[in-house]
């Protein structure tokens, strides 16, 4: 363990006096060293109980070729960069070195996947809304959508067309419904003067 450190780090892992590195092995853990398999093995190498460590060369071998393959397939499917890609990783190296980590880029992709799908579907409502000149519900549901983009909202350039064309058209549908209001005001106000003109009328004769 004490050579494969040094081979990899260009040091040992302990300094000082024979006692000191005696001393040292036993109540302090071995510094950090990379690659990662290399640091995964000398760990198993000098672990603090004997019984605990790599049982002969031929283990040793073993373990590396092991590690050696699991960063392959790692660098493959960080190349990937896919959900699938790392699913499958997982699915061969479960409780594994690289595991936190691919995990994590997992779940970051999964939300990624999950927020595209939500801006998406709302995106879609809002002009399936606007469609249908049921602007209250589609500015109800544009707001969701803001605070579902939130801080991406400004560099979303389909959001902010969408955003422009519902003002556009919301302010287009209050001018034709103030036009349409005072039409029916003055079709009102003039069927009231000629039901007067027929009441006067009716009176005077």
């Amino acid at each position: 363990g004490v050579i494969l450190f040094e081979l990899a780090d260009g040091d040992v892992p302990f300094d000082g006096t024979p006692e000191q590195v005696r001393r040292k092995h036993r109540e302090i853990d071995p510094p950090s060293v990379r690659p990662k398999w290399v640091e995964s093995v000398t760990e198993r190498c000098l672990k603090k109980e004997p019984e605990d460590r790599l049982e002969g060369i031929g283990r040793l071998l073993e373990l590396v070729d092991k590690d050696e393959e699991e960063e392959a397939d790692f660098a493959q499917a960080k190349e990937k960069d896919t959900i699938e890609a790392w699913e499958d990783f997982l699915a061969k190296w479960p409780r594994r070195l690289r595991e936190p980590e691919a995990s994590a880029r997992l779940e970051e992709l999964r939300r990624k996947k999950e927020w595209k799908e939500t801006r998406a579907k709302l995106m879609q409502r809002v002009q399936t809304l606007m469609e249908a000149e049921d602007y209250h519900e589609a500015g109800a549901v544009l707001e969701r959508l803001t605070e579902h983009l939130g801080e991406e909202a400004s560099g979303d350039r389909e959001y902010q067309t969408l955003r422009r064309r519902y003002r556009e058209q919301t302010q287009e549908w209050e001018e034709q419904w103030a036009e349409k209001r005072q039409s029916l005001i003055d079709e009102t106000l003039e069927l009231v003067e000629e039901r007067k003109i027929s009441r006067a009328e009716k009176t005077v004769k």
